[in-house]
């Protein structure tokens, strides 16, 4: 696109003096080139337009170029923005260790701790774990954040998850593997009531057993390749890669299916079946960002959760 020259073109700086550089109009510049508009980036800040667009100026003329080409599809950021990015993305990441360790210091061993897990842990694993955790903790309160996307932890979106999925491992994880899952056959009684229990892999593929299992799943999917290759989408009654959902439908008898170990067994309405099936283990992980372990109340919950759920596996 030609860049579209006019009388508000800023003006050439000719030396950039740090000690008079307005550092916080970088903010405003992260947020105007994440949003690509200045009005979605002041809602994104809280702030009004107008005191937004006075910043990008602001922040234009102490430069002495152009950031952004405006267009009726919006802001595009010049090359100039481009340079800047990265350095701006920096100091936003030392500012948030910044705040992080501050924050360690004035925390001691009470505060709210925000933890992060699936839908399935938070509602039938991690219930069992926090009473312990809490009574040794008396000022300890637990915000509980459920989702299957792994959240931000250096932005303090989270501050401990609890994840199935291996977590991406930069330097600035703290990751620990609590151990395994074993991955179960299982049914509902009043399903094996109706239907029977099969005794192998070739009885459960038969006409007269109905299988509920994931769409998706990339560990169940590998597995059904290797072992079961004859098995095929005609076998299900149900697909969803909806945990919780898939777990409803196989205590309502809907049919045989594939779930966690600690999903499985007296008390939870699902009966294990075919226990030499050679079904795939998923690990269980802890994790926090190496910041905020430093904080005594993460720190604490963190060994806590470690300790407990290690002898529940």
């Amino acid at each position: 696109m030609q860049k579209r020259m006019d009388s508000s073109e800023p003006a050439p700086a000719a030396r950039l003096d740090a000690q008079q550089f307005d550092w916080a109009l970088l903010r405003g510049f992260l947020a105007i080139y994440r949003a690509g508009s200045v009005a979605a980036a002041a809602r994104s800040q809280q702030l009004q337009q107008p005191t937004l667009s006075r910043q990008l100026i602001e922040l234009e003329a102490q430069l002495g170029t152009r950031l952004f080409e405006r267009s009726r599809r919006g802001l595009h950021p010049t090359a100039a923005a481009e340079q800047i990015l990265e350095h701006a993305l920096q100091m936003e990441e030392a500012a948030s260790r910044l705040s992080l360790r501050l924050s360690a210091r004035r925390e001691q061993l009470s505060g709210t701790v925000r933890l992060h897990t699936t839908q399935l842990l938070a509602g039938l694993l991690v219930p069992e774990v926090l009473p312990g955790l809490l009574a040794a903790r008396p000022g300890l309160q637990i915000e509980l954040i459920c989702g299957d996307a792994p959240p931000d932890l250096l932005a303090r979106e989270a501050d401990i998850g609890l994840w199935v999925a291996e977590p991406p491992r930069p330097l600035d994880l703290v990751c620990r593997r609590l151990g395994e899952f074993q991955i179960q056959a299982c049914a509902s009684p009043a399903y094996l009531a109706r239907h029977g229990e099969p005794k192998d892999l070739a009885e459960l593929l038969a006409q007269q057993h109905r299988l509920v299992g994931p769409d998706k799943l990339p560990e169940m999917r590998r597995w059904f390749e290797q072992v079961a290759p004859e098995l095929n989408r005609a076998h299900f009654v149900l697909r969803t890669d909806d945990k919780a959902a898939l777990l409803q439908a196989l205590k309502a008898g809907l049919g045989i299916g594939f779930a966690a170990s600690y999903l499985v067994g007296p008390g939870t309405g699902l009966q294990r079946i075919l226990p030499a099936l050679p079904l795939p283990q998923l690990p269980l992980w802890l994790v926090t960002h190496r910041e905020i372990v430093s904080n005594p109340l993460i720190r604490s919950c963190f060994d806590g959760l470690a300790e407990d759920l290690v002898r529940r596996l």
